[in-house]
Parts: structure tokens; sequence; C-alpha cells
């Protein structure tokens, strides 16, 4: 029996008829009729692109949904989402980001509504007219031509430069290694470490990098930087995946009891370089934290973030800010403050 969405939250049965003739069969574990769906919709891609895919919709030690939507019987989407920060993420997120939800043309804003699931996708190129059913808003990107950007230049004017002078002198004996499995796996491992009692609560993704990750580099699918002592221990490191000379930084990390010089600067500063001498041909240094990324690479244009709401949440949201709205007003206070700061109805 599949877990179904019904209302914005979960019940047992079979089947569940949505809005605009689409139905929605959603499961913690892949499931035959998901797993059909899948070749059927992966049909065109690569064989990495596909295990990527199957290897996702296995369970890991944070809660994940397998979604079927079909129309008239035909699979629109079959996607994995898994849970983060109260809501879903598309699986993909910081694993391979590049990586769309497997889904048929012209169908992807209605499947998604159709899960009923609330879900957010942090960064996508497709245009904000491809989602009226979600909330959407921009935020600017980074990066750079791998092969004609003058790296050197924005990085002097940027005080990049320095820092990395900084740190190769004060710490010479470090090294450079690159596509090693054990600095891979530390760099996950440091980067959980760091960033797991964050708000964003992005490190859900961990058990599934151990999984992918490592099928990756094997497949040279992604660029794993580190910086080693004298020893050959790592002390920071940075994963970036690879698609087709298309390179996205992925994760940074570093020992965070050495203190002095500036490692996350170099290691990334390396995996650009390695990158470059890979002869790929692009690095996407994505969005967000835009003082820290604009000293490393150059703003290229928007990008979008995508959120979808169940109905549900959307009523009961409303129909809390009304209440609160006629609470202000019988205290004389004015309902529009929450216009101003929330965005929704301020209770008239």
């Amino acid at each position: 029996m599949a877990d179904l969405l019904v209302n914005g939250s979960t019940r047992r049965g079979d089947h569940v008829s949505a809005r605009g003739g689409y139905r929605t069969v959603v499961e913690d574990r892949p499931f035959a009729a998901f797993r059909d769906g899948l070749d059927e919709l992966t049909s065109g891609h690569d064989e990495t692109d596909r295990l990527v895919y199957r290897l996702l919709a296995e369970p890991t030690s944070v809660a994940k949904r397998n979604v079927l939507v079909l129309r008239g019987g035909t699979p629109v989407l079959a996607a994995t989402f898994r849970a983060r920060a109260g809501g879903f993420e598309i699986a993909t997120t910081n694993c391979a980001a590049r990586l769309e939800p497997p889904h048929r043309l012209g169908h992807l804003d209605a499947a998604l509504a159709a899960t009923r699931l609330s879900i957010v996708i942090s960064e996508t190129e497709i245009v904000p007219a491809a989602f009226p059913s979600a909330q959407v808003s921009a935020h600017q990107w980074y990066g750079a031509d791998l092969q004609d950007f003058d790296f050197e230049r924005h990085w002097r004017s940027s005080g990049v430069l320095k820092e990395l002078r900084q740190t190769i002198k004060r710490r010479p004996e470090l090294g450079v290694q690159n596509g090693d499995l054990t600095s891979l796996e530390w760099t996950v491992a440091q980067w959980r470490s760091r960033w797991a009692s964050h708000e964003a609560d992005e490190t859900g993704v961990t058990d599934d990098l151990l999984v992918i990750w490592p099928e990756l580099l094997a497949r040279g699918r992604i660029i794993v930087t580190a910086l080693v002592d004298s020893d050959g221990e790592p002390i920071a490191g940075q994963v970036s995946n690879v698609d087709d000379g298309f390179v996205t930084a992925a994760i940074t990390a570093r020992d965070l009891g050495v203190h002095g010089v500036s490692l996350g600067t170099r290691v990334l500063i390396e995996n650009i370089s390695s990158s470059k001498r890979e002869g790929h041909t692009f690095f996407d240094l994505g969005g967000y934290f835009d003082q820290y990324k604009r000293r490393f690479l150059p703003a290229v244009g928007e990008r979008w973030t995508v959120q979808y709401t169940p109905r549900s949440k959307v009523l009961s949201r409303d129909w809390s800010r009304r209440k609160l709205g006629g609470a202000m007003r019988a205290i004389g206070l004015d309902p529009a403050v929450l216009r101003r700061h929330f965005g929704g109805p301020d209770g008239r």
C-alpha cells in the first residue's frame, strides 16, 4: 500500500486523484510502478544519470518520498524528495545538482503541485513562468568560463590572491591532492560536522553523498581536491560536480582546528585550477552568500528559488493571519504591518 498525500497529510491507500486529472502515488521506498516510470522518463539520459536517480530512491537515515505522478495512466513525474527544514527538497540537491527531477515536458509544474508536498527547489535556471503554481524568487549566481576568464585579475582586485599567497607562505608544507576517495569521505564528514546544526538543514544529503559520490568519482563526474599536511592527512577539501564540461561547486570543508590561514580559499582555488587543467568549460559557484562568492567569481545572472506549498497549509496560514489582523485592530494597531512583514493577508 502506498503512502498517499491528502490535503497535505499522509494516509494509507492505493491512489489519490489530484487536480487537473493528475494521480499521485507516494511511498518511502521505491516501488515497481515508480521504477518503471523512472526508467521511462530517464530513457534519454546516460547510464550514470540513471544510476544516480535509482540510488537516490533508496532509503537513508533521512525521510524520503518516492513520488509517481500519472496523467491518463502515463507517468509525468517520477522523482525522489528528501526531508529538509520542515519540507522536502529534490533529492539531487547538492548531490548531482544539474539533474532535474525526471518529468515529461510540459507537466513539471502541475505534477509538483499534485504531490501536495511542501517542496523547495533551491536553485534553477528554468524561468519563473514555468512554475505558475509556486512562489518564485530571484537571486544572483556566480561563475566564469574556465578557459577564457582572467581569474588572476579578478582575484587580485578582490583580495583573494593576497589571501592565497599568505596561506602558501605560512603553510608551505601543504600539498594538493586530487581524486582521492579518502579525501572525499573526509570532506563529506567534516562538512556534515560543521553544518549539521545550521538552520538551513542541508546535511540530510550526507548518506546519499557517501553512496553516490564514490560512483561519480570513478566515472569522472566529480572533482575532489584536498590540501594535505606533511603526513598526507587532509585538512581541507572541495568537491564539485561535473556535467558535460560544466563544473558546479558542491561542498567545501576544512579542519576548524587550523587557524591563521585561509584553507577554504586555497582549496577552492585549487579546485577551480584543476577543473581548468582537465579541460572543462565553465565553473559554477552557485548563488547565495553573495559577499563571499563575488570575491572568487563574477555575477553571471539570475536564477530562481521555487517553493510549492500545499493548499491546506496556505489556507491555514492565511486564516491565522486574518485572526491576528482582527486582534490587532481590536487593540488599535494597524494590521497592514502583517502585509509589510509577511506579504500575506492583513485580515480585511
